[in-house]
């Protein structure tokens, strides 16, 4: 996993030192469990998936899926979610 990886799922407060990424966040006390970074429950910087089937766009863990999903004009009357 990479610095910008890491920034990109809100840990932003993350720095690189002497080759190793240390896992920060400035809205909580965030660490790393056998090697996967997490934010403490209820932290307004968590990260997700997008629930839209196909879709690894990364939203705020307030909102269920991304902007570009959320755009999106459906031809059928379903609209599939990974999980309710």
């Amino acid at each position: 996993m990479t610095l910008e990886q890491v920034e990109n799922q809100g840990f932003d407060a993350s720095e690189l030192r002497a080759g190793r990424i240390i896992i920060g966040c400035s809205e909580c006390q965030a660490l790393c469990i056998n090697g996967t970074p997490i934010h403490e429950e209820g932290c307004s910087n968590d990260m997700h998936e997008c629930d839209t089937i196909g879709c690894d766009n990364l939203v705020s863990a307030k909102v269920k899926i991304c902007e570009d999903c959320a755009n999106i004009e459906f031809e059928s009357d379903f609209w599939l979610f990974a999980r309710n």
